[in-house]
C-alpha cells in the first residue's frame, strides 16, 4: 500500500481536527472521538495516527518514514451544552467517510455543507423543551400536579437569567451561582405567596437537578475507565466547580433572614407520594421529548429517546418496588440497561449512543427531592450529609452504569 502524499496528509490533518472539534462541542465522549478520528484517518491512508486528548484540547501526530512528524494541536472552545443535531450529523458523516460513501477529498466541504443544512431548533422551542423537562423532573421528584406551573415558570426564569449572565462575559461559575440564586429566591417567594411546600420543594429540586453536571459525571467516569486521565481531570474540575457554584448561590440567598427561614424549614420537611407506574412512564416519555428539543435534536430522534426514557424509568421502578433495592442500586441497573440499549439501537439507526443516553438519563435517572433537601439545608440541619451523599452516589451510579452498559453492548456486537 502506497504512502500518502504530502497533499493527502495536509488535507487529512485539516479535516480530522475539525471533526474532533465538532464532536467535542456537540457533547461526544472522548473514546468516541478517538475511535472516529482513527477510523477516518485509516480511510485517508494515515495509518498509525496518534490521537491524544489533553483536557479540552486534541493533539494529533502523524509521521511517515524518513520525514519529520506532522502535528496539530486543536484547543476546543469551552461549552457545557449538548447539541444532538450536530452530534448526529458528524456521526453519520464519519460513518460515510469510513464506509467509502464519500470521497475523502471532499470530506471538509461535505462537513461544512451538512452543518449548514442541518435543522436548527429555534430558541423559543428549546426554552419550551426545557420547561417541559423541568415539569417532568418535577413529577419524578413526586411533586403534586397543581405545582407544575411553578416548576415551568422557575425554569423560564433560570433560562433567562442564565442568558443575561452569559452576555456579561463572566466565567461560567458566576452564571451557575446566579441561576442557583434565582431558583432559591423564586422558591422562597412563591412559598410566601401561598404555594404549598410540596410543590415548591419539588420545583426547586427539579430546577437544581437540571443544573447538576450529571452528564459531565458520565463522561468523567468513561474517561477514567478507559484511561484518559487528563481529560477526566478536566471534567472533574467542571463537576466540582458546578457543585461549589450551586452551594454558593444557595448560601447567598440563605444569608437573608426571611429566605433562610423558608429554605431551611419550610421547604424540606415534606412527605411526598410517588407517582403511579403509568404516570411515571408518561412523565419519563414527556421528559425525554423535552430534553431532545432542549438539546437541539430533530424529530427523528424523538421515538428512540421516548423509548429510552420509558425503558430507564421502568427498570428503575421495577428495581425499587419489586426488588426493594435502594435508589442508587436501582439507578445503577437502569443506567446499565440504558447504556446497553443506546449502543444496540444506535448501531441500527445510525445514531451515536450519546444521543440516546442523554434524554434517557434526563427522563428518569436524575436525583429527586433529595437534591433540595441536601442543598437547601446544607450546614443547618441534621441528616443533610446523608442526603447529599445520596445525591452524589446516585449521580456516580449513573456514570458507572452507563459506561458498563455501553461496554457490554459494544463487546456483544463484535
Amino acid at each position: 500500500m502506497r504512502e500518502p502524499s504530502d497533499g493527502d496528509v495536509d488535507r487529512a490533518m485539516r479535516l480530522l481536527p475539525r471533526l474532533g472539534q465538532e464532536m467535542f462541542t456537540a457533547g461526544s465522549e472522548t473514546r468516541a472521538i478517538i475511535t472516529a478520528l482513527t477510523a477516518v484517518a485509516g480511510r485517508l491512508g494515515l495509518r498509525g495516527l496518534v490521537v491524544d486528548p489533553v483536557g479540552r484540547s486534541l493533539y494529533l501526530m502523524y509521521r511517515q518514514p524518513h520525514k519529520p512528524p506532522y502535528t496539530v494541536l486543536r484547543v476546543n472552545p469551552v461549552t457545557s451544552d449538548r447539541d444532538l443535531s450536530k452530534l448526529c450529523v458528524v456521526y453519520r458523516l464519519v460513518e460515510d467517510l469510513v464506509r467509502g460513501r464519500i470521497d475523502p477529498v471532499d470530506g471538509l466541504k461535505e462537513l461544512d455543507r451538512r452543518m449548514k443544512a442541518r435543522f436548527l431548533i429555534p430558541y423559543w422551542a428549546r426554552l419550551l423543551g426545557g420547561m417541559v423537562l423541568a415539569m417532568a423532573v418535577y413529577l419524578q421528584a413526586d411533586g403534586p400536579a397543581a405545582g407544575l406551573p411553578v416548576a415551568a415558570g422557575m425554569r423560564l426564569l433560570v433560562d433567562w437569567g442564565g442568558r443575561l449572565l452569559s452576555r456579561t462575559n463572566l466565567q461560567a461559575f458566576y452564571a451557575v451561582v446566579g441561576q442557583a440564586m434565582i431558583i432559591a429566591g423564586s422558591g422562597a417567594a412563591v412559598f410566601h405567596a401561598g404555594v404549598s411546600p410540596a410543590s415548591v420543594t419539588a420545583a426547586v429540586a427539579a430546577n437544581l437537578v437540571l443544573l447538576l453536571p450529571v452528564l459531565a459525571v458520565v463522561s468523567l467516569t468513561e474517561d477514567t475507565v478507559f484511561g484518559y486521565p487528563l481529560t477526566a481531570a478536566y471534567r472533574a474540575v467542571i463537576v466540582i466547580r458546578t457543585l461549589f457554584a450551586l452551594l454558593a448561590g444557595i448560601a447567598i440567598v440563605n444569608s437573608f433572614g426571611a429566605a433562610r427561614q423558608t429554605l431551611e424549614h419550610g421547604l424540606v420537611d415534606v412527605d411526598f407520594a410517588p407517582l403511579p407506574p403509568a404516570l411515571m412512564l408518561l412523565a419519563a416519555a414527556v421528559g425525554a421529548s423535552g430534553n431532545v428539543v432542549m438539546a437541539g435534536g430533530g424529530a427523528g430522534l424523538l421515538p428512540v429517546a421516548i423509548g429510552a426514557g420509558m425503558l430507564t424509568a421502568g427498570v428503575k421502578r421495577f428495581c425499587q418496588d419489586l426488588l426493594a433495592m435502594p435508589t442508587p442500586m436501582a439507578v445503577l441497573l437502569a443506567a446499565v440497561a440504558l447504556g446497553f440499549a443506546a449502543t444496540w439501537i444506535g448501531g441500527r439507526r445510525r445514531l451515536p449512543a450519546t444521543a440516546v443516553i442523554i434524554p434517557g438519563v434526563s427522563a428518569a435517572l436524575l436525583p429527586g427531592s433529595a437534591v433540595a433537601s441536601a442543598i437547601l439545608r446544607l450546614g443547618h440541619e441534621s441528616g443533610t450529609l446523608a442526603a447529599l451523599q445520596e445525591v452524589l452516589v446516585t449521580t456516580a451510579a449513573i456514570g458507572v452504569g452507563v459506561v458498563l452498559g455501553t461496554t457490554v453492548a459494544g463487546r456483544t456486537a463484535t
